[in-house]
Protein backbone atom coordinates (compact mmCIF):
# COMPACT_ATOMS: atom_id res chain seq x y z
CA UNK A 1 0.00 0.00 0.00
CA UNK A 2 2.63 2.76 0.72
CA UNK A 3 4.45 1.88 -2.72
CA UNK A 4 1.12 2.79 -4.58
CA UNK A 5 0.52 5.79 -2.69
CA UNK A 6 4.35 6.43 -2.56
CA UNK A 7 4.57 6.02 -6.68
CA UNK A 8 1.31 7.97 -6.76
CA UNK A 9 2.71 10.97 -5.49
CA UNK A 10 5.74 10.47 -7.52
CA UNK A 11 3.71 10.05 -10.69
CA UNK A 12 1.58 13.62 -9.81
CA UNK A 13 4.95 15.28 -9.03
CA UNK A 14 6.51 14.40 -12.46
CA UNK A 15 3.17 16.22 -13.86
CA UNK A 16 3.21 19.01 -12.42
CA UNK A 17 6.79 19.43 -13.53
CA UNK A 18 6.09 18.88 -16.97
CA UNK A 19 3.40 21.04 -16.93
CA UNK A 20 5.60 23.77 -15.23
CA UNK A 21 7.85 22.81 -17.92
CA UNK A 22 5.50 23.62 -20.72
CA UNK A 23 4.40 26.37 -19.53
CA UNK A 24 7.84 27.97 -18.69
CA UNK A 25 8.54 26.63 -22.51
CA UNK A 26 5.49 27.98 -24.48
CA UNK A 27 6.84 29.67 -27.67
CA UNK A 28 6.00 33.19 -28.71
CA UNK A 29 3.39 34.37 -31.38
CA UNK A 30 6.24 35.19 -33.71
CA UNK A 31 7.93 31.68 -33.37
CA UNK A 32 4.73 30.07 -33.59
CA UNK A 33 4.01 31.81 -37.15
CA UNK A 34 7.14 31.08 -38.14
CA UNK A 35 7.21 27.68 -37.62
CA UNK A 36 3.49 27.25 -39.50
CA UNK A 37 4.81 28.14 -42.46
CA UNK A 38 8.06 26.69 -42.27
CA UNK A 39 7.78 23.18 -44.49
CA UNK A 40 7.91 20.48 -42.68
CA UNK A 41 8.94 16.53 -43.39
CA UNK A 42 6.39 14.12 -43.44
CA UNK A 43 8.07 12.56 -40.05
CA UNK A 44 7.42 16.01 -38.89
CA UNK A 45 3.56 16.42 -39.61
CA UNK A 46 3.09 13.32 -38.01
CA UNK A 47 4.81 13.66 -34.95
CA UNK A 48 3.38 17.50 -34.60
CA UNK A 49 0.07 15.51 -33.99
CA UNK A 50 -1.63 14.69 -30.97
CA UNK A 51 -1.04 11.68 -29.01
CA UNK A 52 -4.63 10.30 -29.00
CA UNK A 53 -4.56 10.87 -33.34
CA UNK A 54 -1.05 9.23 -33.85
CA UNK A 55 -1.45 6.25 -31.42
CA UNK A 56 -5.26 6.05 -29.68
CA UNK A 57 -6.90 6.36 -32.82
CA UNK A 58 -5.38 3.23 -34.47
CA UNK A 59 -5.56 1.28 -31.44
CA UNK A 60 -9.37 2.14 -31.47
CA UNK A 61 -10.04 1.47 -35.57
CA UNK A 62 -8.21 -1.84 -35.52
CA UNK A 63 -10.68 -2.95 -32.24
CA UNK A 64 -13.21 -1.00 -34.40
CA UNK A 65 -12.66 -3.54 -37.52
CA UNK A 66 -12.47 -6.89 -35.08
CA UNK A 67 -15.67 -6.03 -33.59
CA UNK A 68 -17.55 -4.64 -37.22
CA UNK A 69 -19.16 -7.85 -38.11
CA UNK A 70 -19.97 -9.11 -34.51
CA UNK A 71 -21.71 -6.14 -33.58
CA UNK A 72 -26.03 -6.42 -34.05
CA UNK A 73 -27.03 -3.51 -36.50
CA UNK A 74 -29.68 -3.05 -34.50
CA UNK A 75 -26.89 -2.16 -31.56
CA UNK A 76 -25.57 0.27 -34.35
CA UNK A 77 -28.25 2.16 -35.00
CA UNK A 78 -29.08 2.86 -31.23
CA UNK A 79 -25.69 3.88 -30.74
CA UNK A 80 -25.90 6.14 -33.50
CA UNK A 81 -29.00 7.91 -32.76
CA UNK A 82 -27.35 8.63 -28.91
CA UNK A 83 -24.44 9.79 -30.92
CA UNK A 84 -26.18 12.16 -32.82
CA UNK A 85 -28.19 13.51 -29.35
CA UNK A 86 -24.69 13.84 -27.57
CA UNK A 87 -23.34 16.21 -30.32
CA UNK A 88 -20.72 13.16 -30.94
CA UNK A 89 -17.96 15.53 -28.70
CA UNK A 90 -15.33 12.98 -29.90
CA UNK A 91 -16.61 12.81 -33.87
CA UNK A 92 -16.58 8.89 -34.05
CA UNK A 93 -18.76 6.49 -35.74
CA UNK A 94 -21.04 4.01 -33.81
CA UNK A 95 -18.50 1.06 -34.71
CA UNK A 96 -15.22 3.44 -34.35
CA UNK A 97 -17.14 4.13 -30.64
CA UNK A 98 -17.65 0.18 -29.73
CA UNK A 99 -13.98 -0.06 -30.29
CA UNK A 100 -13.78 2.82 -27.83
CA UNK A 101 -15.36 0.61 -25.33
CA UNK A 102 -13.46 -2.56 -26.46
CA UNK A 103 -9.82 -0.32 -25.86
CA UNK A 104 -11.32 1.37 -22.41
CA UNK A 105 -12.49 -2.37 -20.82
CA UNK A 106 -8.92 -3.78 -21.76
CA UNK A 107 -7.50 -0.77 -20.09
CA UNK A 108 -8.87 -0.46 -17.25
CA UNK A 109 -8.92 -4.64 -16.41
CA UNK A 110 -5.08 -4.34 -16.89
CA UNK A 111 -5.23 -1.29 -14.35
CA UNK A 112 -7.51 -3.33 -11.53
CA UNK A 113 -5.27 -6.73 -12.35
CA UNK A 114 -1.96 -4.51 -11.94
CA UNK A 115 -3.57 -3.10 -8.72
CA UNK A 116 -4.52 -6.14 -6.63
CA UNK A 117 -1.48 -8.05 -8.04
CA UNK A 118 0.64 -5.78 -6.21
CA UNK A 119 -1.88 -5.77 -3.12
CA UNK A 120 -1.01 -9.69 -2.94
CA UNK A 121 -4.43 -10.27 -3.13
CA UNK A 122 -5.92 -14.22 -3.67
CA UNK A 123 -6.83 -15.58 -7.15
CA UNK A 124 -10.41 -15.62 -7.00
CA UNK A 125 -10.11 -11.79 -5.91
CA UNK A 126 -7.62 -11.05 -8.74
CA UNK A 127 -10.19 -12.34 -11.30
CA UNK A 128 -13.03 -11.16 -9.95
CA UNK A 129 -11.50 -7.96 -9.63
CA UNK A 130 -10.20 -7.92 -13.31
CA UNK A 131 -14.19 -8.82 -14.81
CA UNK A 132 -14.69 -5.82 -12.67
CA UNK A 133 -12.24 -3.74 -14.25
CA UNK A 134 -13.38 -4.74 -17.76
CA UNK A 135 -16.95 -4.37 -16.67
CA UNK A 136 -16.36 -0.79 -15.58
CA UNK A 137 -14.42 0.19 -19.08
CA UNK A 138 -16.79 -1.60 -21.41
CA UNK A 139 -19.96 0.70 -19.98
CA UNK A 140 -18.15 3.88 -18.40
CA UNK A 141 -18.23 5.37 -21.99
CA UNK A 142 -22.17 4.77 -22.41
CA UNK A 143 -22.21 6.28 -18.79
CA UNK A 144 -20.20 9.42 -19.96
CA UNK A 145 -22.39 9.58 -23.44
CA UNK A 146 -25.63 9.90 -21.52
CA UNK A 147 -24.62 12.37 -19.18
CA UNK A 148 -23.21 14.02 -22.48
CA UNK A 149 -26.56 14.05 -23.71
CA UNK A 150 -28.28 15.06 -20.61
CA UNK A 151 -25.97 18.10 -20.76
CA UNK A 152 -26.87 19.22 -24.68
CA UNK A 153 -30.25 18.81 -24.17
CA UNK A 154 -30.40 21.35 -21.29
CA UNK A 155 -28.36 23.75 -23.03
CA UNK A 156 -30.42 23.74 -25.81
CA UNK A 157 -33.63 24.10 -24.07
CA UNK A 158 -32.17 27.32 -21.95
CA UNK A 159 -31.31 28.41 -24.78
CA UNK A 160 -34.21 28.51 -27.19
CA UNK A 161 -35.65 31.82 -25.53
CA UNK A 162 -33.06 33.81 -26.54
CA UNK A 163 -32.28 32.01 -30.16
CA UNK A 164 -36.27 32.79 -31.07
CA UNK A 165 -35.61 36.46 -30.24
CA UNK A 166 -32.79 36.98 -32.30
CA UNK A 167 -35.01 35.03 -35.39
CA UNK A 168 -37.49 37.27 -34.64
CA UNK A 169 -35.43 40.28 -34.95
CA UNK A 170 -33.97 39.49 -37.93
CA UNK A 171 -37.16 38.20 -39.79
CA UNK A 172 -38.84 41.61 -38.50
CA UNK A 173 -35.57 43.60 -40.18
CA UNK A 174 -36.34 41.63 -43.93
CA UNK A 175 -34.39 38.81 -43.57
CA UNK A 176 -35.80 35.25 -44.48
CA UNK A 177 -35.64 32.18 -42.20
CA UNK A 178 -32.69 30.81 -43.68
CA UNK A 179 -30.57 33.86 -42.98
CA UNK A 180 -31.80 34.27 -39.57
CA UNK A 181 -30.80 30.76 -38.88
CA UNK A 182 -27.39 31.51 -40.61
CA UNK A 183 -26.90 34.74 -38.08
CA UNK A 184 -27.72 32.72 -35.01
CA UNK A 185 -24.95 29.75 -35.68
CA UNK A 186 -22.80 32.40 -36.72
CA UNK A 187 -23.38 34.69 -33.51
CA UNK A 188 -23.66 32.11 -31.14
CA UNK A 189 -21.07 29.13 -30.34
CA UNK A 190 -23.30 26.67 -28.78
CA UNK A 191 -25.26 23.52 -29.33
CA UNK A 192 -28.13 25.33 -30.83
CA UNK A 193 -25.69 27.23 -33.15
CA UNK A 194 -24.72 23.85 -34.28
CA UNK A 195 -27.12 22.49 -34.98
CA UNK A 196 -28.77 24.93 -36.69
CA UNK A 197 -25.37 25.18 -38.81
CA UNK A 198 -26.00 21.63 -39.30
CA UNK A 199 -29.13 21.81 -40.33
CA UNK A 200 -28.16 25.03 -43.08
CA UNK A 201 -25.39 23.17 -44.15
CA UNK A 202 -27.90 20.19 -45.09
CA UNK A 203 -30.01 22.58 -47.10
CA UNK A 204 -27.61 23.52 -49.02
CA UNK A 205 -26.68 19.95 -50.20
CA UNK A 206 -29.29 19.30 -51.46
CA UNK A 207 -31.52 18.08 -48.82
CA UNK A 208 -34.94 19.70 -48.18
CA UNK A 209 -35.73 22.16 -45.52
CA UNK A 210 -38.72 20.20 -44.01
CA UNK A 211 -36.49 16.97 -43.77
CA UNK A 212 -33.39 19.29 -42.83
CA UNK A 213 -35.50 20.52 -39.91
CA UNK A 214 -37.23 17.32 -38.73
CA UNK A 215 -33.70 15.45 -38.70
CA UNK A 216 -32.05 18.72 -36.50
CA UNK A 217 -35.54 18.42 -33.93
CA UNK A 218 -34.54 14.17 -34.11
CA UNK A 219 -31.00 14.57 -33.29
CA UNK A 220 -31.60 17.11 -30.53
CA UNK A 221 -34.79 15.30 -28.81
CA UNK A 222 -35.60 18.24 -26.73
CA UNK A 223 -39.52 18.98 -26.46
CA UNK A 224 -38.99 23.02 -27.09
CA UNK A 225 -37.24 22.98 -30.19
CA UNK A 226 -39.19 19.62 -31.92
CA UNK A 227 -42.35 22.08 -31.09
CA UNK A 228 -40.15 25.15 -32.85
CA UNK A 229 -39.73 22.92 -35.87
CA UNK A 230 -43.78 21.37 -35.87
CA UNK A 231 -44.89 25.64 -35.92
CA UNK A 232 -42.51 26.29 -38.61
CA UNK A 233 -43.17 23.33 -41.15
CA UNK A 234 -47.28 24.29 -40.39
CA UNK A 235 -46.49 28.09 -41.25
CA UNK A 236 -44.95 26.79 -44.22
CA UNK A 237 -47.74 24.23 -45.34
CA UNK A 238 -50.40 26.41 -44.41
CA UNK A 239 -49.13 29.83 -45.14
CA UNK A 240 -48.74 32.50 -42.21
CA UNK A 241 -46.73 35.36 -40.93
CA UNK A 242 -43.28 33.62 -39.92
CA UNK A 243 -42.34 36.85 -37.16
CA UNK A 244 -45.92 36.41 -35.59
CA UNK A 245 -45.42 32.49 -35.07
CA UNK A 246 -42.04 33.15 -33.74
CA UNK A 247 -43.12 35.82 -31.64
CA UNK A 248 -45.98 33.71 -29.91
CA UNK A 249 -42.82 30.87 -29.64
CA UNK A 250 -41.07 33.32 -27.80
CA UNK A 251 -42.88 34.08 -25.05
CA UNK A 252 -44.25 30.96 -24.69
CA UNK A 253 -40.97 28.82 -24.43
CA UNK A 254 -39.49 32.00 -21.75
CA UNK A 255 -43.15 30.89 -19.75
CA UNK A 256 -42.34 27.05 -19.84
CA UNK A 257 -38.73 28.25 -18.64
CA UNK A 258 -39.80 30.32 -15.76
CA UNK A 259 -42.09 27.35 -15.00
CA UNK A 260 -39.55 25.23 -15.40
CA UNK A 261 -37.16 26.84 -12.55
CA UNK A 262 -40.47 27.10 -10.26
CA UNK A 263 -40.77 23.29 -10.40
CA UNK A 264 -36.87 22.84 -9.51
CA UNK A 265 -37.36 25.48 -6.85
CA UNK A 266 -40.22 23.27 -5.14
CA UNK A 267 -37.83 19.75 -5.44
CA UNK A 268 -35.20 21.11 -3.15
CA UNK A 269 -37.16 20.55 0.06
CA UNK A 270 -37.38 17.36 -1.01
CA UNK A 271 -33.74 16.96 -2.49
CA UNK A 272 -32.50 18.29 0.77
CA UNK A 273 -33.61 15.01 2.91
CA UNK A 274 -31.12 13.05 2.19
CA UNK A 275 -28.22 15.31 2.81
CA UNK A 276 -29.72 16.54 6.06
CA UNK A 277 -30.44 12.83 6.98
CA UNK A 278 -27.35 11.06 6.58
CA UNK A 279 -24.72 13.74 6.70
CA UNK A 280 -25.75 16.82 8.60
CA UNK A 281 -28.28 15.27 11.66
CA UNK A 282 -25.61 12.47 12.83
CA UNK A 283 -22.54 15.18 13.01
CA UNK A 284 -25.25 17.28 15.46
CA UNK A 285 -25.60 14.56 16.89
CA UNK A 286 -22.04 13.82 17.48
CA UNK A 287 -21.51 16.86 18.71
CA UNK A 288 -24.59 17.25 21.30
CA UNK A 289 -24.48 13.69 22.50
CA UNK A 290 -21.00 13.19 21.99
CA UNK A 291 -19.56 15.29 25.50
CA UNK A 292 -22.51 13.51 27.38
CA UNK A 293 -21.81 10.01 26.54
CA UNK A 294 -17.99 9.99 27.05
CA UNK A 295 -18.93 11.81 30.66
CA UNK A 296 -21.04 8.83 31.31
CA UNK A 297 -18.58 6.44 30.18
CA UNK A 298 -16.14 8.07 32.26
CA UNK A 299 -18.14 7.74 35.41
CA UNK A 300 -18.78 3.90 34.78
CA UNK A 301 -22.78 4.76 34.25
CA UNK A 302 -22.77 2.58 31.33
Amino acid sequence: MAFILAGTFAFGVVLVFFAVAQMISRPSRVDTIVERYTPRSYDEVVLAQPFSTRVLRPVIQTMARLLANRTPQQMLESLRHKLDLAGNPLDLPPVEFMGLRAVAAIFAAVVFGVIFDVLRSPSILLVLMILVGAFLGFYLPILWLDLKVRTRQEEIELSMPDALDMLTICVEAGLGLDAAMQRVAERWNSELGRAFGRALYEIRIGKTRQDALRDMANRADVPDLTNFIAAILQVDKLGGGIAKMLRIQSEQMRVMRRQRAYARVNQTPAKLVFPLVFCFFPSLFIVLLGPAVVRLLTRGLM
